[in-house]
């Protein structure tokens, strides 16, 4: 799946590992900026989420336009984590001139079979929702990591601040 994945969503989706997440989350180094953990236990967790990313995005100056999309993909992600997963966290945090967000839920995980539907798929959704939000972060986000299973389901949302930086994280 891992290339798969990778070619059909132009490098943006990354299948990973538990033990390949926690070396993309690494301690933080002096300067880095960090928030959360955001609790996602109710709706109302989702606007607090909506205003820690504003506000981060805000404090660190990011383009307008990438802020609003990182919002966009990390209410989606947190919804997804309440709806799907019951309930999970939120954590911020800006390193080399990118803002990196992890959500991460509690639930069952995506079920194999499901995975190429769930997240390549725009309209298909395993509950009573729109099954946008998935299709919507891949196409939108700079880089998608994903991993999922049966102790839940973890995402981190990687958007430089810069619009020059792209797709591609370089200057």
């Amino acid at each position: 799946y891992r290339n798969v994945f990778l070619a059909a969503t132009a490098g943006r989706l990354r299948l990973c590992e538990a033990r390949e997440l926690a070396v993309q989350w690494a301690r933080p180094g002096e300067g880095t900026l960090r928030e959360g953990p955001l609790p996602v236990d109710k709706e109302r967790d989702i606007w607090r989420v909506r205003e820690a990313v504003r506000s981060v995005c805000g404090r660190i100056a990011m383009d307008v336009e990438r802020a609003a999309d990182l919002e966009l993909c990390v209410c989606e992600a947190a919804t997804n984590a309440l709806q799907h997963g019951r309930g999970g966290f939120v954590e911020i945090a800006v390193e080399c001139g990118r803002v990196c967000v992890r959500i991460s839920d509690q639930g069952q995980g995506i079920a194999w079979e499901d995975l190429p539907r769930a997240a390549l798929h725009r309209g298909w959704t395993s509950a009573d929702s729109a099954g946008v939000g998935f299709t919507l972060i891949i196409e939108t986000a700079d880089c998608v990591r994903l991993c999922t299973g049966p102790g839940g389901t973890t995402l981190i949302l990687e958007m430089a601040v810069s619009a020059k930086a792209g797709k591609n994280g370089e200057e």
